[in-house]
């Protein structure tokens, strides 16, 4: 009972709220104000607040279902957790040096992947059509 009450308010106040926040961000055509820096400071806190709970719910999807399965892959989730954390040290004066770590990890892997790409598409092609005779043979 009290739960539709809730969300027959939230259906009904939700066209205000969007109008609102559409004056506020339109508001900023006549100059910036207190009104647009608070839409796009609310604009920019659910925005982030609602990527870091999609992205928290997807690695506790992809933990249940596939990487608790065996000890190796707990191993390895472990690590690509601790290289994906080491990305906010980039935030910090003292520890800035390990940000250099998950850099150069993923620096890597993407020109190792474009020479493998790079390799495949100009070289073993091209080697592969050497062998391809000139003159079509035909059965007798």
């Amino acid at each position: 009972m009290v739960t539709d009450w809730i969300a027959g308010v939230i259906t009904a106040l939700g066209p205000w709220f969007t109008a609102f926040f559409l004056l506020c961000i339109f508001s900023f055509t006549y100059k910036e104000n207190p009104w647009f820096r608070f839409a796009e400071a609310t604009y920019l806190g659910v925005a982030t607040a609602y990527t870091i709970g999609f992205n928290l719910d997807w690695l506790l999807s992809q933990w249940r279902t596939i990487w608790s399965l065996t000890s190796t892959k707990i191993i390895l989730f472990s690590l690509a957790l601790l290289v994906g954390l080491l990305w906010y040290f980039r935030f910090s004066k003292k520890y800035f040096w390990l940000y250099r770590i998950p850099l150069s990890v993923a620096v890597g892997t993407y020109i190792g992947l474009s020479l493998r790409t790079m390799v495949f598409a100009q070289f073993l092609h091209q080697i592969r059509a050497t062998f391809i005779p000139l003159v079509a043979k035909t059965p007798p």
